[in-house]
Formats: structure tokens, sequence, C-alpha cells
């Protein structure tokens, strides 16, 4: 993992504290990585990559190989960055696009091959163009929020405690 240093952490240097969400937007895919400390969570990694996965959406409900190889490159950037965090601390979803490509299938295969963990595909009040941790300082549960729209008009959080399950509410 990368450190606000630059360094690279092993998986044995605190990495059960380490929790990551991807983000895989229509327009962009977002990274985010944070440590658990002090009951917080600290970003030590983030990074946005303009995919732009709905361009190659056509009028047919096909996304194209084209629009689909450019985010495979993307998420081989970022499964560099994950590739030492525990698989039970990350969390990927996907929205409106992988919701509406009639293959995105192909493209999900794809990317959990790549990245090494499940895509969740998730509903349209959880499309976002944002995402940052929150504060979680009253229990150990990791926690991310992502907003819809801009500006802001919607928050919607994932919560879980560490190798759990997410759950997702809005507000």
């Amino acid at each position: 993992m990368v450190e606000e240093s630059g360094k690279i952490s092993r998986a044995g240097d605190g990495a059960e504290s380490v929790c990551a969400v991807l983000d895989l937007g229509s327009n962009s895919f977002h990274l985010l990585i944070g440590r658990l400390e002090s009951g917080r969570i600290v970003t030590i990694d983030r990074r946005k990559d303009m995919v732009r996965l709905a361009q190659g959406l056509g009028a047919d409900g096909v996304l194209s190989e084209a629009v689909m190889e450019r985010a495979l490159d993307s998420l081989s950037v970022f499964a560099q960055r994950l590739r030492n965090i525990p698989r039970k601390n990350v969390r990927v979803v996907g929205t409106n696009t992988l919701r509406a490509a009639r293959n995105a299938d192909v493209f999900l295969e794809r990317a959990e091959r790549i990245i090494g963990v499940p895509v969740d595909v998730i509903s349209g009040q959880a499309l976002s163009t944002a995402i940052w941790p929150t504060d979680s300082s009253r229990s150990k549960k990791r926690k991310a929020c992502v907003t819809k729209g801009r500006p802001a008009r919607r928050r919607h959080c994932f919560t879980g405690a560490f190798g759990s399950p997410f759950s997702a509410t809005s507000f």
C-alpha cells in the first residue's frame, strides 16, 4: 500500500486496519484508501481516473470494447494500490452505466479478475460523483460516503465492521 510518504507498507504492517472503497462511476473511477486510527478513518491514498465509461455505451445498450479496455487499464493501476489490503476490507461498487449495459457481465468478470474483489452494482440512489471518509470515532466500523449530484444533494454511506459486509444508508 502507498503511505502518505509514498512508501509501500507490507500486509503485516497494520493491514488489518486498512480499508478501501473503489467507485466505478459512469464518468470516473475513484479510489479511497484509509486506515483506522484511534477510531477514525484517516485517508492514506486516493486516486481518480476519468474513464468515461458511459461514453462507450451504445444506443443498443452494449458497452464498447475500446471503453472497456480503457476502464480495465485504469483498474490495473488501482489493483496495484490495493494489492496489500486484505480483500475483506475492500469494497468495489459500480453505478449507472454498469446497471444499464447489456454486456456488463463481460466487463464485471474481467474487472473482478484484475482487482480480485467482486463488484457490487448498486442502485441509482448511490450514483456518485465524489467519495470521502467520514468520522467513525464512535465505533470500530469502517465508513465511506458518496454524494449524488452537483451541488451535493444527498449522501449515501456504506458502513460495516472490518471483515464484514457493508450496509448502506441514505440521507
